[in-house]
């Protein structure tokens, strides 16, 4: 069965609430629990952040959204924020692996439930529940659709996503090995960060003027 992306969101976030539910204070008074994103610019995450306060609503929870506004910093000082506001679990996903290590430390030292969605946190004080999809076996899916629609080979660009997200990278890892295991004829010729794009573009087609496949770990994507 084909369970669409913003059904698996639904799925994940709300296991992620009930965890942190069943780890908190039991107490008669409404628990407030913190949504942290990386950023609400972005279409997929925004929904997210939409489907968190409805299954929020529908658990009898005060959900409090936190934008990190694509900036390790300031979702880093959003989390340290929360341990003034008394909240009562925290749901985090994190813009960049290693940058929101301290921040999730100094919530966990005190005390506060915390679940990872999406993306991981490295080098946290404990173990720390997780909820998202297989992002290796996603990239990997990525680089069979592409096998699929060009039998004959290809030379790819790969745009990447953000620098530092776990996700990211795991599709990486998934579109690399996909690659890899199709043989020869397939071949990644450049490789560049999403951010990178918009300024190297016209460049990089002039470099590659035969690549056949345009491929993202992100939101949009194309050929010619």
């Amino acid at each position: 069965m084909i369970i669409n992306k913003y059904t698996r969101v639904l799925l994940t976030i709300t296991m992620a609430l009930m965890s942190v539910l069943a780890v908190g204070h039991a107490q008669e008074k409404k628990l407030r629990i913190v949504y942290s994103s990386p950023t609400l610019s972005a279409p997929w995450l925004a929904a997210a952040a939409k489907v968190a306060q409805d299954e929020a609503q529908k658990l009898g929870v005060d959900l409090i959204s936190q934008d990190g506004e694509g900036s390790s910093p300031k979702q880093a000082s959003d989390l340290r924020n929360a341990l003034n506001q008394g909240v009562n679990g925290i749901v985090l996903d994190p813009n960049d692996v290693d940058a929101l290590t301290d921040a999730t430390n100094d919530v966990l030292d005190a005390g506060i439930p915390v679940v990872i969605f999406d993306r991981i946190v490295r080098n946290a004080h404990k173990p720390i529940p997780y909820f998202g999809l297989d992002n290796v076996a996603g990239g990997a899916a990525m680089a069979k659709y592409v096998v699929s629609k060009l039998p004959n080979g290809a030379r790819i660009v790969f745009i990447t996503g953000k620098a530092g997200g776990s996700s990211a990278n795991d599709r990486a890892k998934g579109v690399h090995e996909g690659i890899k295991a199709a043989g020869d004829k397939y071949k990644i010729v450049a490789e560049t960060n999403r951010k990178l794009v918009q300024s190297r573009s016209s460049d990089r087609h002039a470099k590659h003027s035969d690549i056949s496949w345009l491929y993202t770990g992100r939101y949009y994507s194309g050929k010619r």
